[in-house]
């Protein structure tokens, strides 16, 4: 097995058995750990232009015009050992009349002093439907700072969901900010669920603007 391939295998195993599952050809998928992208695999209409940055990843996706992902794109985000910093810097974008589910995992096992940090430009066009679920993985040790910010764009008739869970682990220092801008007869849905303890941190912050006409959405925290 080739470093890449182990690196990659070692994430999903991290996540523990009910989230790994074998990688198909039908299935899109990125892996990260830290700054390197140590896996790929797009499906058509599907683009992904990334360029390792020193301390994390910058990343370009595309869903183009008319396309309808049929399964989610998995992506991977992690940092394996015990100290380490990710950067991710993010520019999705959705064309008019596309359909995607993404699915992101992160996981920060053995974590006592990491940095995951991402900011997110988000378009999606008119028409467009975006389903995005991150869930985390932390060890037991809190040594981590989770810090994701995101400006997403909805156009007109364009639908936008996402889920926020930590499945296991301590949560230590987590800062959540997210802004949302919704045009005519857009939707969008938030949800937030994160169990702190100790001396655990959590700081939540979204807001969503309804700029159109019959624009709405919901904002759930638990």
């Amino acid at each position: 097995m080739t470093k890449n391939l182990q690196i990659v295998d070692d994430l999903y195993r991290s996540l523990g058995p009910e989230l790994r599952h074998a990688v198909n050809d039908d299935e899109a998928h990125i892996e990260i750990h830290q700054n390197r992208v140590v896996g790929c695999h797009l499906v058509p209409g599907l683009q992904v232009d990334a360029k390792e940055l020193n301390d994390g990843v910058e990343a370009k996706i595309l869903l183009e015009k008319n396309t309808r992902l049929v399964k989610p794109v998995r992506i991977c985000f992690g940092v394996l050992p015990e100290n380490g910093r990710q950067n991710v810097v993010l520019d999705i974008a959705l064309q008019e009349n596309t359909a995607g589910q993404f699915r992101a995992y992160c996981t920060f096992p053995n974590a006592r002093k990491v940095e995951h940090r991402m900011n997110a430009v988000i378009n999606i066009e008119p028409g467009a439907d975006y389903s995005y679920t991150e869930h985390h993985v932390h060890g037991p040790h809190g040594g981590v700072l989770v810090m994701p910010k995101a400006h997403v764009v909805i156009g007109n008739g364009a639908r936008f969901r996402t889920e926020f869970k930590l499945l296991q682990g301590r949560v230590g220092e987590m800062d959540i900010d997210y802004e949302l801008d919704c045009y005519a007869n857009a939707v969008f849905e938030m949800l937030a669920a994160v169990n702190g303890k100790a001396n655990d941190r959590i700081t939540i912050h979204e807001s969503g603007r309804l700029l159109g006409e019959y624009s709405r959405g919901a904002l759930t925290t638990h």
